[in-house]
């Protein structure tokens, strides 16, 4: 099971939208 790396995933996705939306 990759629970740590799916939790991971998800963070580094959501952060990574959260920059694009503030830069846009």
């Amino acid at each position: 099971v990759r629970a740590t790396g799916a939790l991971g995933y998800v963070l580094l996705s959501s952060f990574l939208l959260r920059e694009n939306i503030l830069s846009l």
